[in-house]
């Protein structure tokens, strides 16, 4: 019989009731055959489990695995399912094991179709002998030329793919507290918690997340002193490297070839400073942009020396230190903010009842014609149709009028698209928020 408990990703708390345990089973084992007893039973638990921040541990692997084969809760696209850790596996006979082959790299249950340009494979990209930089990912057979992911540096790339694996790209009504005139706050104790999913996440043939990386800049730099004794665990044609993905609050240009990752926060607002000896590369997009910022920095030791350093790191921006929504400018953080709270609104009783997803989409869609779409926002209604909403920005460019004349109609044809609204950061809030309303209003209304 299947057992499952109750884990902190620290140790289990609790058993899990052997009804709600069926159900999951029924819900999302190999052979799911659920009925809406059932699965109203598995998604009332999998949504307190994530309220609470709380994962499952199943017991199949014996009382000695550590950690036990884990599930995390995941609220995707207006569904709950179940996300597979693959630190430990489940057993073969377990109703959850998977081959792995099949999960790697990608999410179970519904996955937005907007992960297709994700980085697959090693996430170590450094080269023999001494190239410290990560060169644009050469586009993949049947890619749509000119696509954006294809002009991103593969680094970049390579964030966007741990934000995404993560779920730092959606927030739901539940996750954020809002208040008038106020920018929208997480509900969650830890909202940095999520970067646990990364620490086991094969990085390279037989090392993970967890044995060459940090998501904690003030760590890094013990990190870069004991780099050293982990390359004997690298492969013989893998340079020994390592990783640091988190937030950063600030960054700073030192030189044409050097700059500084910051942070700076807790009770006694401590701060760290770490040097990058190559650039820190921004979005194009972000001139004059404020922190904070999620950041991916690589770490090597220089032909040469003999000390490992930060060679290069990219940073973009996020919503603030408490939401951690990436977003692409400033701009973009104002239209964020304006999402969250409308959504917030929609999601109380007394507004419209109705639960929607903010999603910022990192990689872009294809049409069945091989167009690129890579809409701004994205947000999720509970009958999985979706509105996309355009930060508008260089209005007085008549180049970029002219760009997105052409790219919205192509959006609309997205599946699932029932409007796409602009957002004009000059202009009244409240226009865009009667027509959001309008929107959602309706939608609920024709369920």
């Amino acid at each position: 019989m299947t057992v499952l408990n109750v884990h902190d990703r620290h140790a289990v708390l609790r058993p899990l009731p052997g009804a709600v345990t069926a159900a999951l089973v029924h819900c999302f084992g190999n052979d799911p055959h659920p009925t809406d007893a059932e699965k109203e039973v598995a998604t009332k638990a999998l949504m307190d489990l994530r309220d609470h921040q709380q994962w499952l541990a199943c017991s199949c692997a014996g009382a000695d695995a550590d950690p036990p084969p884990l599930m995390a809760p995941r609220l995707r696209e207006g569904q709950i399912h179940v996300w597979r850790h693959g630190e430990t596996p489940h057993a073969a006979a377990c109703p959850f094991w998977v081959e792995a082959s099949q999960t790697e790299g990608k999410h179970e249950g519904p996955a937005p179709a907007a992960v297709a340009s994700a980085t697959a494979g090693p996430w170590l990209l450094l080269r023999q002998p001494a190239s410290d930089g990560s060169a644009p990912t050469p586009p993949t057979p049947g890619e749509a030329p000119h696509s954006a992911a294809g002009n991103v540096p593969a680094i970049a790339r390579l964030l966007f793919t741990a934000l995404t694996d993560a779920d730092y790209t959606v927030v739901s009504p539940d996750d954020i507290v809002t208040a008038r005139d106020q920018p929208a706050r997480s509900r969650l104790k830890d909202s940095y918690a999520g970067l646990d999913a990364l620490r086991g996440r094969e990085v390279a043939p037989g090392l993970r997340f967890r044995d060459v990386g940090c998501t904690y800049l003030p760590a890094l730099p013990r990190l870069l002193h004991t780099m050293s004794g982990l390359e004997a665990k690298f492969p013989a044609n893998l340079r020994p490297q390592g990783l640091f993905v988190g937030i950063v609050h600030e960054v700073v240009k030192v030189s044409a070839t050097e700059g500084q990752l910051l942070w700076q926060g807790g009770a006694e607002n401590r701060a760290a400073i770490v040097r990058v000896r190559g650039s820190v590369k921004l979005p194009g997009r972000t001139t004059g942009q404020q922190g904070p910022y999620w950041a991916i920095a690589q770490i090597a030791k220089p032909k040469g020396e003999s000390r490992y350093v930060v060679v290069n790191a990219y940073a973009h921006p996020c919503l603030s230190k408490s939401v951690l929504l990436p977003v692409d400018s400033a701009l973009e953080r104002d239209t964020a903010e304006l999402l969250l709270a409308q959504m917030a609104y929609w999601a109380r009783e007394k507004g419209l009842g109705v639960k929607v997803q903010l999603e910022k989409p990192l990689f872009p869609e294809l049409l069945e014609d091989g167009t690129v779409c890579h809409p701004d926002f994205i947000l999720w209604l509970p009958d999985r149709k979706r509105i996309l909403v355009e930060t508008m920005g260089m209005t007085n460019d008549p180049d970029y009028l002219a760009s997105k004349a052409r790219t919205h109609p192509r959006m609309r044809q997205l599946p699932g698209v029932i409007a796409l609204v602009e957002h004009h950061p000059g202009d009244d809030p409240a226009k865009l928020q009667r027509m959001l309303t309008a929107i959602v209003a309706r939608s609920a209304k024709a369920r």
